[in-house]
């Protein structure tokens, strides 16, 4: 006799003979073939009756992609259904087996996969999550799919274990979804999720065991292998204290509305930010400090570029909270050079700076020529040579700069004064412009 048993109108039954009469029902399939009726009405008899006719008999690989006697729920509205006792029904500690389906349904509030086993390919694809619905210390198998799925708030996958390529690309989270000490393996897909309000991926190290009773602490899962954030929409907090990049991580042409905190993290030298949009600068103090923990971790691994990204935005953070003329100090030196990652914009400021100097260089000239007599008023394109020479500060252009200076304006006293003040500003805003495209340059190709 088994030593499983069920009660049934108030009388133990083993479980194995009540498998047989439940299975003599040709609506629930049979044994090794369950139906998608028997799948929903043996769930509801609870975990124990259930885990025992699936260890019994296993979903088995048909073809590449398919199993015989997998477990089918696709479509099913579990939000007003009941266990065989009339009491919530849940699937806390569930053994699912390859193959489960999922796709399509919907789960109300409060439901629980705690501590659920999930198989090859389980498929939760266009499932609707109702809030406070928990997988925590929940195990799915490779090529798991959450594809397209809609969670509300308050979703936990705390300390839940996800094989290698679980995808929940195209999903979305609402408020404070948590995956807090999660173990991920190879190949893990978030692409194009929503993160509505708050998303934490953050290792948790609790000092006791027996402060979370279900937590699983052996050992600390603190690792990404190989995971994609690529395209997703982060419109709250999203941290991942804690964790070690352990391969390549993309969160390319994603978009955060507060800097992501990494602090405590180690980043692997193919995690990627390309074509990423920040928030505008708050000038808060943890968004400077979030920005300077990246910025650290990647001069950590050489990488310049993307330390220059990171100082660039930690620059602004910290310029956005100045006041005065420090906060004009700021300003000049990001639209300048933007600070000191641009080689284009320096370029562009130095020939208009050329371009100003030498109108006023022309000015100066009708003031000698034209005014007051007017007797020799001549246009002279000396002045557009003139302030060439004079925008390049190089030593031994002094022979040529006095060849193209009329004497009549060293004559003029006025005249003379104005034209060395406006010599001296130039050479100041030439160095200084040079200075940024020089600056531009070593940052952006490393040179030391």
């Amino acid at each position: 006799m088994d030593e499983l048993a069920i009660n049934v109108a108030g009388e133990w039954v083993a479980v194995g003979v009540w498998l047989d009469d439940f299975f003599s029902d040709e609506a629930n399939g049979k044994i090794d073939s369950i139906s998608k009726q028997g799948c929903l009405a043996l769930a509801q008899h609870g975990s124990m009756v259930w885990n025992h006719w699936r260890r019994l008999h296993p979903a088995k690989p048909c073809g590449h992609f398919h199993y015989e006697n997998a477990a089918d729920f696709s479509g099913i509205d579990f939000r007003r259904l009941k266990n065989a006792c009339g009491g919530d029904l849940t699937f806390a500690d569930f053994e699912f087996g390859d193959g489960v389906n999922f796709s399509n349904t919907q789960f109300r509030r409060h439901w629980e996969f705690d501590r659920a086993v999930f198989g090859e390919r389980a498929d939760f694809s266009g499932a609707f999550i109702g809030a406070r619905s928990s997988f925590k210390a929940a195990r799915f198998e490779r090529f798991t799919k959450f594809e397209n799925v809609t969670f509300e708030d308050w979703i936990d996958f705390d300390f839940a274990e996800c094989g290698l390529d679980v995808s929940f690309a195209g999903s979305t989270f609402g408020a404070s979804v948590r995956f807090n000490g999660v173990s991920f393996g190879p190949d893990i897909t978030f692409d194009r999720c929503t993160f509505a309000s708050g998303c934490c991926f953050e290792t948790l190290r609790p000092e006791r065991p027996e402060s979370i009773g279900w937590a699983p602490y052996e050992p600390i899962h603190d690792s990404f292998n190989a995971i994609s954030f690529k395209a997703c929409t982060f419109q709250g907090e999203a941290i991942f204290k804690n964790r070690v990049f352990r391969d390549k991580a993309c969160f390319d042409d994603s978009s955060f509305a507060t800097p992501p905190d990494f602090s405590g993290c180690t980043l692997h030298q193919y995690v990627t930010f390309d074509g990423v949009e920040f928030p505008a600068p708050s000038g808060e103090q943890g968004a400077i400090r979030r920005y300077r923990t990246l910025k650290l971790a990647f001069n950590d691994l050489q990488a310049g570029h993307e330390e220059q990204r990171f100082f660039s935005l930690e620059m602004a953070e910290i310029a956005a909270a100045q006041k005065g003329h420090k906060k004009w100090l700021f300003d000049v030196y990001a639209k300048l050079s933007d600070y000191g990652m641009s080689i284009v914009r320096p370029a562009t400021w130095y020939a208009i700076s050329f371009c100003v100097f030498a109108l006023l260089y022309g000015l100066m000239s009708w003031v000698t020529y034209c005014f007051p007599e007017g007797s020799e008023c001549i246009a002279s394109s000396k002045w557009i040579e003139f302030s060439l020479l004079q925008a390049i500060p190089l030593p031994g252009l002094d022979k040529m700069v006095e060849a193209v200076w009329p004497v009549d304006v060293k004559a003029r006293g006025v005249v003379s004064g104005l034209m060395t003040v406006l010599i001296i500003t130039q050479k100041l805003v030439s160095l200084l412009l040079l200075f940024f495209i020089g600056l531009a340059l070593r940052n952006l190709f490393r040179f030391k």
